[in-house]
């Protein structure tokens, strides 16, 4: 067990001798010892592989404890910032898991209970099912933090508070945050709003997580894409590099590569294009509009023609929530696609399988309604059917037929009807639609956390800081990287971002300097991972009543 845990090294000297920064077996025993952490490095270094093996080595410790399987994972909770980054760690999202889904605004800690509030400000409206989520988690691990916001990071850490009453930061669970700076900053729910990045929050420097960097790339043996990368987290382009850049041009393309742009515009031509090429009938799906209403309580009924004369703008706002072409979906056999929403769905061999927002795939076949979609990720032919989404439209209004209304007076002493007891509609309308979309192309910020074959990119149009490293790291190697075209903005990373990048690799020198003066403290929990229950309260664990 202890060689296995060396991740690779014959020794723990060895591993923390071979890098200047953090080596695998460093950042695995420091979580193994309950410390919370931010492990950051170069893409491909292996975050999600050491992630993995905590993750491993913690449900193995906890069974062997006695603890029940339902409360091991209830106890050691896997999220992403993404479906995809929670997928590719096997697990769920942050958002969900907190039930914060879109909340974009500071929690009043006093009124998350409160339904109609939750509801007002775009969070789950079960507060007991996510409070019972936090309250059972002793460690979380949240991937891809980078695309988490500073308003995000100190409501989570309210939740928690909340949840565990506790004033520790976060609750006193052991936090490991994964993720590079130097990719993708988060991206504001409104245009009007500037968001602050995961390290400014105030919940964050509470924490001050033990900052770790792996600075050995595992997936990439390519020294010169290694070095182009290295000079862009430096903010620079040496000669050399631009050498190798150029080279990408003359790069052969093939059929197997994902091309990457970096608007969706350009991806849904490039898209249209590749369908038309492809043999066979093309299959419409359309989605289907049907008008709903919501109350609180039953009074009249309401006028339904206040909806039906603005029909067409209440259609038109609606298929606007579905992006693109209006909500329409054309396929044939063969072509790639995306899934776009999260759930559980059939396999041919009659087995069920959770799909995420960002999983790929072949179209195989159709049958009716339903497509038959082959995963890239596993293999596994999956059914994917179509699904309905409810979205609020226009502004409330009351029922104008009621009658029977008391008359009351105004602040200026005017006579006006009083509505303060009368239910106010709102008009909503289902769409059913087909959850997939063409997926030939991508865009550059769906593809981050993917390693992909090989990939077409066109960087003349780089509006947002790490697009242009984020689509360079997707390879393992230049070979597979054609760059059709590259502008000065491919290099732009956000100052800030470079700063804390710097700060972190520069912290995690100090921290393997003081790991090595205690390696062997750290070690013997290595060696015998029995020792972490000094770390880890299995007592309450097993004792604790869980939702």
């Amino acid at each position: 067990m202890s060689n296995e845990l060396y991740l690779g090294y014959d020794s723990l000297e060895e591993a923390v001798d071979s890098t200047p920064y953090t080596s695998q077996p460093e950042a695995l025993a420091r979580m193994m010892c309950g410390e919370s952490v931010f492990l950051s490095g170069v893409s491909g270094a292996g975050k999600s592989f050491v992630v993995n093996k905590f993750v491993e080595v913690m449900q193995e410790h906890f069974a062997n404890e006695g603890v029940p399987p339902e409360k091991i994972s209830k106890a050691i909770v896997v999220t992403g910032s993404t479906g995809l980054a929670s997928a590719n760690i096997g697990g769920v999202t942050i958002h969900s898991f907190t039930g914060l889904y879109r909340c974009d605004k500071p929690i009043d800690k006093k009124k998350v209970r409160d339904k109609e509030y939750r509801k007002e400000m775009n969070m789950s409206p079960n507060f007991y099912g996510a409070n019972g989520n936090m309250k059972n988690a002793e460690v979380i691990i949240v991937d891809e933090v980078s695309m988490l916001d500073s308003v995000f990071i100190d409501n989570m850490d309210t939740l928690l508070k909340v949840a565990k009453k506790s004033n520790e930061p976060f609750g006193g669970v052991v936090m490991v945050f994964v993720g590079d700076f130097m990719q993708l900053p988060p991206v504001s729910k409104s245009r009007n709003n500037e968001v602050g990045f995961a390290f400014e929050s105030q919940a964050w420097k509470d924490l001050d997580p033990k900052l770790l960097f792996l600075g050995k790339p595992k997936r990439s043996a390519d020294a010169r894409l290694n070095t182009i990368l290295g000079d862009m987290r430096e903010q620079r382009v040496s000669k050399e590099s631009k050498d190798y850049l150029k080279m990408c041009k003359s790069n052969d393309v093939k059929d197997s590569y994902v091309r990457l742009y970096t608007t969706n515009k350009n991806v849904n031509n490039y898209n249209e294009e590749r369908l038309k090429q492809l043999p066979g009938e093309e299959k419409v799906f359309t989605p289907k509009l049907d008008y709903r209403f919501e109350t609180l309580e039953k009074i009249k009924s309401p006028n339904y023609n206040l909806i039906l004369q603005n029909e067409e703008r209440v259609k038109d706002n609606a298929v606007k929530t579905l992006g693109e072409h209006k909500g329409v979906v054309k396929l044939k056999v063969g072509a790639v696609v995306v899934i776009t929403s999260n759930s559980t769905v059939a396999t041919t061999d009659s087995r069920e399988e959770m799909v995420v927002n960002g999983d790929s795939g072949v179209v195989e076949r159709f049958i009716g309604e339903t497509v038959q979609v082959r995963l890239n990720r596993n293999g596994k032919s999956v059914y994917i059917t179509p699904r309905e989404t409810s979205v609020p439209l226009g502004v409330p209004y009351k029922d104008p037929n009621l009658t029977g209304l008391k008359t009351v007076k105004d602040k200026k002493g005017n006579l006006k009807k009083d509505y303060s007891n009368v239910q106010i509609f709102r008009d909503a309308i289902v769409i059913r639609h087909l959850p997939l979309k063409l997926s030939f192309a991508i865009t550059v910020h769906k593809s981050q956390g993917q390693t992909l074959h090989g990939v077409v990119v066109d960087l003349t149009k780089c509006f947002s800081p790490g697009l242009g490293y984020v689509a360079m790291s997707r390879v393992a190697s230049l070979d597979t990287l054609v760059i059709t075209k590259i502008g000065k903005s491919a290099f732009w990373s956000n100052p800030e971002c470079a700063d804390m990048s710097k700060s972190i690799e520069e912290k995690a020198r100090e921290n393997r300097d003081s790991f090595k003066e205690e390696i062997n403290e750290y070690g013997q929990f290595l060696d015998a991972p029995m020792l972490i229950n000094i770390f880890w309260d299995v007592e309450n664990l097993l004792e604790q009543s869980f939702f």
